[in-house]
């Protein structure tokens, strides 16, 4: 079957990136519209920009990706106030070398390991400064968005066919010379997921906060939901893979919805 092991373990990433603690500092600062809006409003740009620039957009994605990637895993650490910030710089530097140097599933995974650690760090950033009912409310506005441009205008399946194109320069000499690693969406053996595919679950996560327990069970109910979701494959393709996430926004409403 499609789903094992590629999708299943992109599911059980989602699940993972609900479960880990990347909340931030707390601080009295908070812009509800940046909740709202913020995350369709970054689907409907990285959209745009393929739709209007075409090989362009794709390729100034791309080499965002593999930039602002492994910058922002980086500062993990620090911006989710973990006890050994450093820790997660020279992590990113690793994978991001394996991303580069290596090939095949090595690769894929250190890529992403990349994209994830850099989601948690928007979530960490993002988080402390949001109402967390905003937030969940804003996730709930990027899934129609995604939905939408899933199924109603076909727009993500074109945009996903040219980041997968886009080509990014070779560094080194020889035959040592490799092209900057795709970080643009996350590719694991035949499964895909997009950026924000990544990125809701862990904004979930900073929703929810540091309420240990309903995190788990938010990250389960979305790892569950997201692998039986994943059986829509078997009929068409792409699906909008944030649809799991209403899932864990569900378990966890309690949470998210009286917290300050």
């Amino acid at each position: 079957m499609f789903l094992f092991p590629w999708y299943a373990a992109l599911c059980a990433a989602q699940g993972v990136l609900v479960a880990l603690p990347a909340v931030g500092r707390e601080t009295a600062r908070r812009h509800a519209l940046l909740g709202l809006a913020g995350p369709a409003a970054a689907m409907v740009v990285g959209v745009g920009l393929v739709r209007i620039l075409g090989g362009s957009g794709a390729s100034f994605l791309a080499y965002l990706g593999t930039i602002a990637t492994p910058a922002l895993a980086a500062a993990l650490g620090r911006t989710a106030n973990w006890r050994h910030p450093s820790l997660t710089i020279v992590a990113a530097a690793v994978l991001y070398v394996v991303a580069w140097q290596a090939g095949g599933h090595a690769a894929e995974a250190a890529g992403a390991l990349l994209i994830g650690g850099a989601c948690l760090a928007i979530a960490s950033i993002v988080g402390p400064i949001t109402p967390a009912r905003y937030l969940a409310i804003g996730l709930v506005v990027l899934i129609a968005v995604d939905v939408y441009l899933v199924w109603g205008n076909r727009q993500v399946e074109s945009t996903t066919s040219a980041l997968q194109q886009a080509v990014l320069p070779h560094v080194g000499t020889g035959h040592r010379s490799r092209p900057l690693p795709s970080l643009q969406q996350v590719d694991l053996g035949n499964s895909s997921m997009g950026w924000l595919d990544f990125l809701a679950p862990a904004l979930l996560g900073a929703a929810v906060g540091r309420r240990t327990r309903r995190r788990l069970v938010a990250a389960a109910a979305v790892a569950v939901t997201a692998l039986a979701w994943g059986f829509l494959l078997e009929i068409t393709s792409p699906i909008p893979a944030t649809v799991p996430i209403l899932a864990g926004l569900a378990v966890s409403w309690p949470v998210w919805w009286r917290r300050e």
